[in-house]
């Protein structure tokens, strides 16, 4: 899962199974920079709301890649109490 807070802080996650697998497309491999700036308002938001700060890089994630084999993941409680232990089909 890769998880992001956009600028205007709204909270995205998606998920990438095997992207580090599939060529890559020439339209889809720009790579942004984070300002120093942006780092430093983050963590101080962070820390002003007492959150712990986790961090990881995840390389080769194509999100546009479409899938040669059939992949699965389990629903955690981030899908809610419905969803939650139910197979999840990734297309």
């Amino acid at each position: 899962m890769i998880f992001d807070i956009k600028m205007d802080f709204t909270c995205k996650a998606r998920f990438v199974a095997r992207g580090h697998v599939t060529d890559p497309l020439s339209l889809i491999t720009y790579a942004s920079v984070v300002l120093m700036d942006s780092v430093r308002i983050a963590l101080l938001i962070a820390a002003l709301n007492s959150m712990q700060i986790l961090g990881a890089d995840a390389q080769n994630a194509y999100l546009n890649a479409p899938l040669r084999e059939k992949e699965y993941t389990t629903c955690g409680p981030e899908f809610g109490n419905l969803m939650e232990g139910c197979y999840a089909i990734i297309v």
